[in-house]
């Protein structure tokens, strides 16, 4: 399963139709970026025998849209009737925001490090289940950014 945003959310409404199919049979699956996060979903409700809970991917999308709607971050009407498609020049959160991350780190941003992405896929994923998993093979690629080498890991025994 590829990366980048787009492709995983589009990713999460197939592994949601997938689900529903009692005809997939897989051994292993690869995924790298957002990928890596489908798959990891995707390989836990497989590895609890439970094709059900394979749709979890489903839930992690309908999540993942249900924060962003509560974000301040959204076009106000402006943008809809003056801006173009997706534009926000319009937003003050989003002025405020895009000068004020000119200025500051990401850490300074979020002192407290929360990382509400970390915790939605704890809720969602067995991790301990994955590390023993034996039906399914699970690998999850990442390229290192200081070196641009591929770091390869199989989850699983």
């Amino acid at each position: 399963m590829q990366g980048g945003g787009a492709h995983g959310a589009f990713t999460w409404g197939v592994l949601t139709d997938f689900s529903m199919m009692n005809a997939l049979k897989l051994k292993g699956i690869v995924g790298t970026s957002a990928g890596a996060v489908n798959a990891a979903i995707l390989a836990c409700g497989l590895e609890q025998a439970d094709v059900k809970s394979s749709g979890t991917a489903g839930q992690f999308g309908h999540s993942i849209q249900k924060n962003s709607q509560c974000s301040p971050f959204q076009p106000t009407i402006c943008d809809k009737l003056f801006g173009s498609k997706g534009s926000m020049e319009f937003s003050p959160y989003w002025q405020a925001f895009d000068t004020l991350s000119r200025m500051l780190s990401p850490y300074q941003w979020n002192p407290n490090n929360t990382n509400v992405l970390k915790i939605l896929l704890e809720e969602l994923i067995d991790f301990p289940l994955l590390q023993e998993a034996r039906n399914i093979k699970l690998f999850i690629c990442a390229t290192n950014v200081l070196t641009g080498r591929l770091k390869f890991s199989k989850i699983g025994k």
